[in-house]
């Protein structure tokens, strides 16, 4: 008996390890459809008066969090787009990540960390890191992309 029991924690343990692992699989994928949804969810929406209430309407806005690693990857991006027009890059997250990802922003957007970023980005609805959207003159979203940097030059201004 004991042996039996034995050789079923060890079947279950392989197979705990089994689902441990596609979870992992799952949660760092994007469905592409899902990702694409919540973008359009985001267009038509206005920026939170945090971000504009200085009377400097960004055109461009990031949002990023220090725990992200696809974040770290674009931040260099999102810095050399966001010298064409006034723009911000949104930090949430605490630690170590912080400091990197404004390193990585530096010379580009302005950037909004702690409390306020994490407001902003509530407030927003933004559900997935990193984000980026394109806004008009009155604050509101014209174009919204998820977790890519495919076409985030085409996000540029003029």
């Amino acid at each position: 008996i004991c042996l039996l029991n034995l050789l079923l924690v060890f079947a279950m343990l392989r197979r705990l390890r089994e689902h441990s692992g596609e979870l992992d699989r799952l949660r760092r994928a994007r469905p592409f459809d899902l990702a694409a949804e919540e973008a359009r969810e985001l267009i038509g929406r206005r920026l939170p008066e945090l971000l504009t209430a200085s009377g400097d309407r960004p055109e461009l806005v990031g949002f990023f969090d220090a725990g992200c690693s696809s974040c770290h990857e674009l931040a260099p991006d999102y810095a050399v787009v966001s010298r064409q027009a006034p723009s911000v890059a949104v930090v949430t997250g605490t630690g170590p990540g912080v400091d990197e990802l404004v390193a990585l922003l530096a010379g580009g957007p302005t950037v909004l960390l702690g409390g306020r970023a994490a407001e902003v980005s509530t407030s927003f609805g933004v559900r997935a890191y990193p984000t980026f959207v394109r806004v008009d003159a009155e604050g509101t979203v014209l174009h919204a992309q998820l977790t890519t940097v495919d076409g985030l030059t085409a996000m540029a201004p003029g």
